[in-house]
């Protein structure tokens, strides 16, 4: 399913999905190339927040929120992002 990852760090992400994961379902995010595994750890609404097993290493992480800050300030939508 599609998300759109609102806030992310390095130990978890706040989501948005038209149908999004029920609380507790294991997940695969997939985002710009990185798999990352993660348990939903509630859901309200169309907003979830996700725990992900091991913490993301700074090298991974950076790209991810440079991609995300360039979407926002361009104005573009890159999937994954919003």
């Amino acid at each position: 399913m599609r998300i759109h990852l609102l806030d992310l760090s390095s130990s978890g992400a706040l989501g948005h999905a038209d149908m999004p994961p029920q609380s507790g379902e294991i997940v695969w995010v997939v985002c710009k190339g990185s798999e990352i595994l993660a348990r939903t750890a509630w859901v309200r609404g169309s907003r979830f927040g996700l725990a992900f097993d091991k913490a993301l290493p700074s090298a991974r992480l950076k790209p991810l929120l440079s991609e995300g800050r360039r979407a926002l300030e361009s104005g573009t939508e890159i999937p994954g992002f919003a």
